[in-house]
């Protein structure tokens, strides 16, 4: 129905279809840059506070992760409202990054188990994917690089 253009409906109902799917993907586009911002500040916020309680290895490549995450998000964020086709490795190097901190934040600092670790870590790469998928758009981007 919206691929070909024409509709059982009729034309103004196609019209009225596609342009709510544009509208709702403009929400979720600006919703996942707005995520990414935050998250990215937040990473880097808890970088800053948390390293002067950083005890074991562990906690300390947890904690640079932190860093590593919040740099990569406030990339992606920033690349995506530049419409920069970049972002998108950003963002995914982001849902990396935010998926292996989190896993190995619940062990480091929360004292959980293993299983507990792979779960937040698998959470924390879904996350990531799902606002690789809000920003990813080819015909969003003004360059091809």
């Amino acid at each position: 129905i919206l691929a070909t253009g024409t509709s059982s409906l009729g034309d103004s109902a196609y019209f009225k279809v596609n342009h709510y799917l544009l509208a709702m993907r403009r929400i979720l586009f600006w919703a996942s840059v707005a995520f990414l911002l935050f998250l990215g500040l937040s990473g880097i916020q808890s970088f800053l506070s948390d390293w002067s309680l950083v005890t074991t290895v562990g906690q300390r490549v947890c904690t640079i992760g932190q860093a590593v995450f919040g740099c990569f998000g406030l990339l992606a964020g920033l690349g995506a409202m530049l419409r920069r086709r970049w972002a998108e490795s950003a963002t995914l190097a982001f849902a990396v990054s935010v998926g292996l901190t989190a896993g190995l934040a619940t062990v480091v600092w929360g004292d959980a188990g293993l299983g507990t670790g792979v779960a937040s870590g698998g959470l924390g790469i879904l996350l990531g994917i799902l606002l690789y998928l809000g920003i990813s758009d080819p015909t969003r981007y003004s360059d091809q690089s």
